[in-house]
């Protein structure tokens, strides 16, 4: 059986783990001390307070982790539009108390995740809301700022260190930048 293996770099994503990076949530590296000035301070000390929402690992993870890391992540939003969409109509459905018009957007994903999981999205989160709604606008005011001095840096970084030892070194594709495909055998 003949399967295409893409490998993808891409900056959402990484911006996702850039801002739990740069908060220490999860891990503490030399990363946060490199990028820290990336990221409004303001917004890293929100992050931080937040911790037990927003992390995860040995099979538990925060009441936020799911509909603010995994699922976003997930979709794999293409750009800020995308990223102000998402976030719009999840602080829409958080004030209406509904998620129909969030589900109905993003059928089509959680259509695929039935197979994998079940989605977080239920009437818990609506107690997050004002948490929520901080945490959408540290996204979207921390995103330029990734993608121009951040983005450059650590996609040639990942680009890099990408080894799959049947075939060696192999380029990514990148959205940002050149487009390489690798066929194997599985």
């Amino acid at each position: 059986m003949k399967k295409e293996i893409i490998l993808t770099c891409e900056p959402f994503v990484n911006f996702t783990s850039h801002l739990l990076g740069v908060a220490q949530i999860g891990y503490k590296s030399e990363y946060s001390e490199i990028y820290q000035y990336t990221v409004i301070p303001e917004d890293i000390k929100y992050l931080q307070e937040k911790i037990t929402l927003l992390k995860w690992g040995n099979g538990l993870f925060g009441s936020l982790t799911w509909i603010l890391i995994f699922f976003p992540n997930y979709l794999n939003l293409k750009n800020k539009a995308e990223m102000v969409e998402y976030f719009q109509l999840l602080n829409d459905a958080l004030e209406q108390k509904s998620f129909n018009n969030f589900k109905t957007r993003y059928r089509e994903a959680f259509a695929n995740l039935q197979n994998w999981l079940e989605p977080g999205i239920n009437s818990e989160l609506f107690a997050y809301k004002t948490e929520i709604k901080r945490i959408s606008e540290i996204y979207l005011n921390n995103y330029e700022r990734f993608l121009s001095e951040v983005w450059p840096i650590e996609e040639k970084k990942i680009q890099a260190k990408i080894v799959i030892p049947e075939i060696g070194k192999i380029r990514l594709h990148c959205p940002l930048g050149e487009i390489n495909q690798t066929n194997l055998q599985i």
